[in-house]
């Protein structure tokens, strides 16, 4: 700024109280990367196979576990996780059976489960915020203990990631493949036949938001507002839950067929219930097993 003739910015004093941490309220000097991030995250994957074969049977099976730890670093605000995290299991398993010299089955099994867990904002807009954060922005906490910010940094980092619940996600699918082998060399040499039905399916999974109140209110219901480009990501068949401890959950609403319009859509309670945590789960959505479930805001009404 000075070779531009222009006041500086920063005066030296001002500098100086930056780097000695003396009023973090007022000259804070946070690195968010260091404050929010792990140097490094675990990634382990464990195999456990078997295979064996005789003259009338052959097989092959393995059992397949993932783990890859989030890159956010844990914290003890809530007792459940707001980490982004992935867990996955797979299963296989061949069998051959021959039954004679020209005739055999075989089945063939895959089964997958898949299970991720994220912040409520989405791991993508934390990171996005830390790259355009400054250190001096605000600091996390102000002196009351509410959240930091200004005009400017609206959404505190440190609440993205511990404030605005959770996503979860869990997926399964797998398929099913049998049949048989006919060899016919004493019709044709060299020819056979093969009978192969097979069926396997997607689960589309269920998602759940998760929101803590970071205190215990009367509720009356929830209201959801969707997205304003996209009706195929409607939550469609919608379960509540609410808490007081975030681990133990009541269901208060069950299979609430929810209209496919982009208007906010209230869900009430049938009595007013008093909870610190609501949990809104999303078993389907409009556009079908395809399509993740998406919500442009949560909130709750009292009366």
């Amino acid at each position: 700024m000075a070779n531009d003739g222009r006041p500086a910015i920063y005066s030296q004093t001002d500098i100086e109280t930056y780097k000695s941490g003396k009023r973090p309220y007022t000259h804070p000097n946070i690195s968010w990367t260091d404050e929010l991030l792990r140097k490094n995250a675990s990634f382990n994957r464990y195999t456990v196979g078997a295979e064996g074969a005789s003259k009338y049977v052959s097989y092959a099976m393995s059992l397949d576990h993932m783990n890859q730890q989030g890159l956010l670093k844990p914290n003890d605000v809530n007792p459940y996780s707001t980490n982004s995290e992935f867990q996955r299991y797979i299963f296989r398993t061949n069998i051959k059976a021959n039954l004679s010299d020209n005739f055999n089955v075989f089945l063939n099994l895959f089964g997958r489960i898949r299970n991720t867990n994220d912040p409520g904002s989405g791991t993508d807009a934390i990171l996005e915020e830390i790259k355009s954060t400054p250190s001096n922005a605000y600091p996390i906490f102000n002196p009351n203990k509410s959240f930091g910010g200004n005009v400017n940094y609206q959404s505190n980092l440190f609440a993205l990631f511990t404030s605005t619940g959770y996503t979860k996600r869990n997926l399964r699918d797998g398929f099913v493949d049998a049949g048989f082998n006919v060899k016919l060399d004493n019709i044709i040499e060299g020819w056979w036949v093969t009978l192969r039905p097979s069926n396997g399916g997607v689960s589309g999974g269920v998602y759940s938001f998760t929101v803590n109140m970071n205190a215990s209110n009367a509720l009356k219901g929830v209201i959801l507002t969707n997205r304003q480009n996209n009706n195929t990501q409607i939550l469609k068949n919608i379960d509540i839950e609410v808490s007081n401890d975030g681990t133990t959950w009541q269901r208060v609403v069950t299979d609430y067929e929810s209209p496919q319009t982009i208007s906010p859509i209230n869900i009430g309670f049938n009595s007013t219930i008093a909870c610190k945590y609501f949990k809104v789960i999303s078993k389907t959505v409009w556009g079908g097993a395809a399509q993740n479930p998406a919500v442009a805001e949560i909130n709750a009404f009292a009366n």
